[in-house]
């Protein structure tokens, strides 16, 4: 079994605590990569960062551990959460995937917090590592837009990873996992391929790891009750689909592959040096300060787009056209680089 590369690089005492890094269904395959481990022998425990998708969460940015309803465990920079845990945005109920997939698999969960900056992130991973026992974390992110440089046209969600990389940097011996590359319409998969190759130059690819008949039918199992995507593109692939996936309302499309069945294994450091938005953001004190500096940069990202679809009515509506949201995106992405624009001539 292809997950066994990584007895190379845990003993097999290690308790691993595998984070699903970007928010939204990224906590499902970090469940199915979990559980792999778990049949090799591994002690495994899942994390998440709560932030959904705009269509299922009408407040912008990630979920605060203050909005969690009915916890097992509240702490000061992380909470543990199991399949009744919901969350109170603004006037509304939402449930979040993170609380599905602990009802899928009747296991509790731990939730990690952004809002307090890259800092905070790392202060929460550390103490879980201190309260549970864990001696090795590995991030996952489903499609690979945590690999992104931070100026591509079809990126649209670099604040939380590059936020959750910045704080695997600072955990000793910390892996990234790139499941199911392409799969969230974001970077193309040819891109997210080239990236890693720049990650084995620099020595820092471990190896690679391709979904079993088990690791499908959990994945169909957590997919009964969580919603994602992304994530079930793997699926599909592995059943033998091939072709195109219109995904995110129709703002993006996937071609579904058998690539999609595949997770790439790298050191978190390595991909930390090559990643210009995860460096920018690093040491922040808040989610807003690694915004900001992100803006500064060009970089347009999740938490101003759910901004702007706010200002502009769009997230009260029951229905999202698809191409208000395009609509929407671009302003702000035009809006950003004249900001840019006004301040460079500012300062000539």
């Amino acid at each position: 079994m292809g997950v066994t590369i990584l007895i190379n690089v845990f003993d097999k005492k290690d308790q691993i605590l595998v984070i699903g890094i970007g928010g939204g269904g990224d906590v499902i395959s970090a469940a199915m990569l979990a559980y792999a481990l778990r049949r090799v022998g591994y002690k495994t425990g899942i994390a998440a960062i709560v932030w959904e998708r705009f269509v299922y969460d009408p407040i912008p940015g990630p979920v605060k551990l203050e909005e969690l309803i009915n916890l097992v465990e509240k702490q000061d920079y992380y909470a543990v959460i199991n399949g009744e845990t919901i969350a109170k945005r603004g006037d509304k109920y939402i449930e979040f995937q993170a609380a599905n997939v602990s009802k899928a698999l009747n296991e509790n969960i731990v939730v990690l917090d952004l809002w307090r900056g890259v800092k905070g992130l790392v202060k929460g991973i550390n103490k879980v590592i201190q309260n549970k026992g864990y001696t090795k974390v590995i991030g996952v992110d489903v499609g690979g837009d945590v690999l992104a440089e931070g100026a591509e046209e079809n990126l649209w969600s670099p604040l939380a990873d590059s936020m959750c990389l910045a704080a695997l940097k600072h955990i000793p011996d910390s892996l990234l996992i790139v499941h199911s590359p392409g799969s969230d319409g974001e970077l193309g998969q040819e891109y997210v391929l080239k990236r890693i190759s720049m990650v084995a130059a620099r020595k820092g690819y471990i190896g690679a790891y391709g979904m079993t008949r088990e690791d499908a039918e959990l994945l169909e199992k957590i997919l009964k009750y969580a919603k994602s995507e992304a994530s079930m593109m793997g699926l599909l692939a592995f059943k033998g689909f091939h072709g195109y996936k219109p995904i995110r309302l129709g703002t993006r499309k996937v071609l579904v592959n058998i690539i999609h069945t595949i997770s790439f294994i790298m050191k978190a450091d390595t991909v930390y040096q090559l990643s210009k938005p995860a460096q920018l953001v690093d040491n922040t004190q808040s989610l807003e300060e690694a915004n900001t500096i992100l803006n500064k940069h060009g970089i347009y990202t999740e938490y101003n787009l759910e901004i702007d679809l706010i200002r502009n009515g769009l997230m009260n509506k029951r229905e999202i056209n698809y191409n208000d949201v395009l609509k929407i995106r671009k302003l702000g992405k035009e809006k950003l680089q004249r900001m840019m624009t006004d301040q460079s001539t500012d300062h000539e």
